[in-house]
C-alpha cells in the first residue's frame, strides 16, 4: 500500500508552489505562508544573494516534473525549472500543512 504522501509526490502537485516561492526569493523574499520556520530562516540566511541568483534567470517558462527522490524529511518532487536565462533543478517537499519543508538546488545549469 502506497502512503498517500508518497502518492501525491508521485504526481507532481507542488508545481505551483514551487512557482510561488521562486516568485518570492527572487523578489528577496521568503514568505511564511507558503515555508516551514526552519526553511523559512534558511532562505533568509542566504538572503539577498540566493535572491539575486534566482532573479539573474529570468521569468520562469515551464517546470518539467522529473519524479520524486527520497530526502530524510520524505520524497520530494524534482523538477527541472526553464527560466528566460537559464534552468535549474529543485526539490520540493511539503508538510502537512502544505507548506514547503523542504526547498533546495544544486544551482543554475
Amino acid at each position: 500500500m502506497v502512503s498517500s504522501v508518497a502518492a501525491l509526490a508521485e504526481t507532481g502537485n507542488n508545481e505551483q508552489l514551487l512557482r510561488k516561492a521562486l516568485q518570492a526569493v527572487a523578489q528577496g523574499q521568503c514568505p511564511a505562508d507558503i515555508m516551514s520556520p526552519m526553511l523559512r530562516g534558511s532562505c533568509m540566511q542566504g538572503m539577498p544573494g540566493f535572491g539575486q541568483t534566482v532573479a539573474s534567470l529570468g521569468a520562469i517558462g515551464k517546470a518539467d516534473y522529473m519524479g520524486t527522490q527520497q530526502t530524510p524529511m520524505g520524497p520530494a518532487e524534482v523538477y527541472r525549472v526553464i527560466f528566460a536565462n537559464g534552468s535549474m533543478m529543485w526539490m520540493i517537499n511539503t508538510g502537512p500543512d502544505g507548506k514547503a519543508i523542504v526547498f533546495w538546488s544544486p544551482g543554475p545549469q
